[in-house]
This record gives structure tokens, sequence and C-alpha cells, in this order.
């Protein structure tokens, strides 16, 4: 009885309270916060809330080897733990954080600008200018490696914001199939063997070797006017036919001969074989 009582005097205050003041029995809009919270909510945030994604710059145009254009226009994805990849060669590289996960990473890791060169052969797809990460922008290099399928292997991250992605793709499985000489037209290839026979008969430098190899990469396309030296060169150590393997000079001119023809020889069969790249 005593709690029936309590109950109808709780009410009766409340009719009183809302007559008194009748401003708050209208309806009040609802303030929606717009800002992340930390709430460990078991809720899906799968959806893409940023599907536009706007890359900093235009990728550079194709470049490379032509059989490579099989990839241009296409892209593949791939999840690794906890984060999906897309790799769109000649494009850019996209990662998505996936699971329950508040106000996850989706952004671009790398937009294509120009290839790693290594010793005569293209070793990398470098792409830069992704998403900004503290006071430098995400960067990533793909290595192109033999296997069956187009796909994406592995992803890591080798520095702060640096990542190396492995894709495999049959369009690689040719032993010659990333060499740069063979890539170039004929004009550039006249150039480069007029560079390396000044550097045999050391006429020029190894540091002006290497300038003028980037020279040619730059006409080709291969890579941008702001790559540094360093950065493409410091593989680019050519052989002078003067040389043995431990670096001395030799004895006589037999040797210089003999070493010559054996050179000239090697260049020949290595023409040869690149004959089913023309």
């Amino acid at each position: 009885m005593q709690i029936c009582c309590l109950f109808c005097s709780s009410y009766v205050f409340i009719i009183i309270l809302l007559q008194v003041l009748p401003g708050y029995s209208e309806n009040v809009e609802m303030r929606i916060v717009d800002e992340p919270t930390s709430y460990s909510w078991q809720t899906n945030f799968n959806s893409d809330t940023r599907a536009g994604l706007t890359m900093r710059v235009p990728p550079s145009p194709f470049s490379g080897p032509q059989h490579l254009q099989r990839l241009d226009k296409r892209c593949f994805k791939k999840t690794l733990k906890k984060y999906e990849y897309e790799f769109c060669p000649f494009s850019n590289v996209t990662q998505r954080e996936v699971g329950s996960v508040w106000n996850s990473f989706h952004g671009i890791l790398g937009v294509w600008q120009e290839w790693k060169i290594v010793d005569n052969h293209f070793s990398a797809m470098h792409m830069s200018m992704g998403e900004q990460c503290g006071a430098h922008p995400r960067e990533i290099d793909v290595k192109l490696v033999c296997g069956k399928d187009n796909e994406i292997l592995n992803v890591t991250e080798p520095g702060h914001c640096r990542y190396e992605m492995i894709f495999s793709t049959p369009l690689t499985c040719h032993q010659h199939s990333m060499l740069v000489y063979p890539a170039l037209t004929k004009h550039l290839q006249h150039d480069w063997d007029q560079l390396l026979s000044e550097y045999t008969d050391e006429q020029i430098t190894e540091k002006g070797y290497n300038k003028g190899m980037q020279a040619i990469f730059k006409k080709a396309g291969y890579i941008q006017e702001f790559a540094s030296e360093e950065s493409q060169h410091k593989e680019e150590k050519p052989h002078k036919a003067g040389d043995s393997e431990t670096g001395k000079r030799f004895s006589s001119l037999d040797t210089c001969i003999e070493a010559y023809e054996s050179l000239d020889r090697e260049l020949k069969q290595t023409k040869a074989q690149l004959q089913v790249f023309v």
C-alpha cells in the first residue's frame, strides 16, 4: 500500500512539473557529435567511408618492358592479416584496415613514379607521394617476381611508413624479361654502347658513366628528374675491359687483347639472345 502511494505521489509531482515548465515538454533536436571515440563497440565498420580516394599527384606514364603493359589498367587485391591491399600497376597502391576497428585507415601508400634499376635490371616499381605520415608521405616499392599467377604475395614495412610489396606474375619468368637494355629504343641503345665504350677506354670516369646512364634512363622515362644519383646508380659499377676481378690492370698487351676478344664474343652472344625482344 505504501509503495502504491509513493508511486502515485511521484506521478502527480511529474505532472505538476511539466505544467509549470512547459518548455521541457517540447521536442528538442538531438546534437550529434561527429568525432571519433574510444568506444570498444563490436559493430563492423568496414563500409568504405573513403571510397573517393584522391591521389596527391598524377601517376607517371607507362614505362619499362613492353610486355608489362598487360598489367596496366588492372588492379589486384589481397588481404594479409588485418589489411587489404590493392595494387594497380602503373597507377597506385592502397591499404585498407579490415575488421571491427573504429576510424580504421584506408589510404594510398604510393603513386606510380619511376623504376629502380640495379645491374641493368628493372628491380622495383617505386611509388611515392602517398598519404601523409608525420612529416613525410608514405611510399612503397613493388618487386615483381616470377609466378604462375598475378598475385600479391607479401607486404612489409622495413622503415616507418616505407613499404615493400612482392608481386608475382608470369610476365617476369623469362630470364631476360626485366633487362633494361632491350627495352630501350635503338637510339638510346646506341648511346649506351657509346658511353660504355668511352668508359672502357678510360675517356670518362665511373662518376661520368653513372651520370650518363642516368641521362639515358631519364630520356627513356624510366626515372624522374628528381631521382637522386645515389638511389638510382650507386650499384651501376661496370667492369672495365682492362680490370681483373681484383681490380688490377693487365700485365701485357696480349692479355688485354685476349680479354677484349672475350668481352666482344660475350657481347655478341648477349645481343643474339636479346633478339627475342626486338
